[in-house]
């Protein structure tokens, strides 16, 4: 076993495992989704990405946001409590702007499940 040099980062030791781990799975996912966007026969308008391939970008990006403050040694309960309520705060105005940007388009109709995975459960996380 490998004795850690600096005993002041050892309590960070999950959070940069988590970060790491996580931010390049989220690399790839975006690599993906751009190359699936790119190969379409009918390209899609920038208001219909905006609406609907951002948001899921964002919503992995904000879990992993999440994750890693949750993984940070907190020294008091309120500066977590404050980290996270802000995290809701900004994530509700911005699923609010989705569902704007959402009914303006005019690419794609979205249908009830549409409206349930890219509104109403987005919102529903942030608020709680």
């Amino acid at each position: 076993m490998i004795q850690n040099p600096n005993p002041w980062l050892a309590p960070w030791q999950n959070f940069y495992l988590i970060l790491a781990s996580s931010a390049s799975a989220l690399i790839g996912i975006q690599f993906v989704v751009i190359t699936l966007i790119a190969n379409r026969r009918r390209p899609a308008s920038a208001e219909s990405i905006s609406a609907f391939a951002t948001p899921t970008v964002v919503q992995l990006a904000s879990a992993l946001v999440l994750s890693a403050l949750m993984s940070i040694p907190w020294e008091a309960v309120w500066a977590v409590t404050a980290a996270l309520s802000l995290c809701g705060a900004l994530g509700t105005v911005y699923c609010l702007g989705v569902i704007r940007r959402a009914r303006r388009q005019t690419y794609y109709m979205p249908e009830r499940v549409d409206w349930i995975w890219y509104a109403l459960l987005p919102l529903a996380a942030y608020l709680v």
